[in-house]
């Protein structure tokens, strides 16, 4: 298979998936691309966070209030309508979101959700990888350069284990109980601590 076979094939996929035909549904989808592209471009390396977000919004991506994103975050260029961003949510820059659903029989995966969903109150770090139909959860902070295959529940801190590739490591979940208990532990240390200084000094 040449280059011009293997380009005309995803040309294919991608009408498909837009439901497109014909020399005028390749100049829709070509023109849509292109259009993606200068959006994205322009937001890609500002600083401005409002100005990003306003870009990826014209784009089709869903962004909700309060939101804050960092520059150099690629949001996937084919399927921005795909992609969800709640309230009140911070992602630094590097960080990826896009889909990695098998280019086969893309017709009857067209109404199918492919790419990441993140909740209110969310934190991705820089560098981390949101891939495919994944819930991120609400509070749900991603430590830098995590990749994330998984949902992620709710509360939850998602650090890499190793720095590449590292598989999901829930760190802490924030629970009262928990922190009840970690709040025990701490004036016990400090308790006994005490009482050992004043057998020294």
């Amino acid at each position: 298979m040449d280059v011009e076979d293997v380009f005309s094939q995803n040309e294919k996929e991608i009408m498909d998936f837009y439901g497109l035909k014909g020399s005028f549904g390749k100049l829709r989808i070509r023109a849509k691309i292109l259009k993606t592209w200068i959006l994205h471009k322009s937001a890609y390396s500002s600083i401005n966070s409002s100005w990003i977000i306003r870009m990826q919004r014209s784009r089709g991506v869903k962004i909700g209030k309060n939101c804050h994103i960092s520059p150099y975050v690629l949001i996937d260029l084919i399927y921005p309508s795909m992609i969800s961003i709640g309230n009140n949510v911070t992602i630094y820059h590097g960080v990826t979101l896009g889909g990695i659903s098998p280019s086969e029989n893309s017709d009857s995966q067209r109404n199918l959700k492919r790419h990441p969903t993140i909740k209110n109150n969310v934190i991705v770090g820089s560098g981390a990888q949101i891939l495919g139909p994944v819930i991120l959860e609400k509070n749900a902070r991603i430590g830098a350069n995590t990749v994330i295959l998984k949902n992620v529940p709710e509360n939850a801190q998602i650090l890499a284990e190793k720095f590449w590739p590292g598989p999901l490591t829930i760190i802490f979940e924030f629970s009262p109980i928990r922190v009840k208990n970690i709040f025990i532990w701490v004036l016990v240390a400090f308790c006994a601590s005490s009482k050992i200084a004043k057998q020294f000094f």
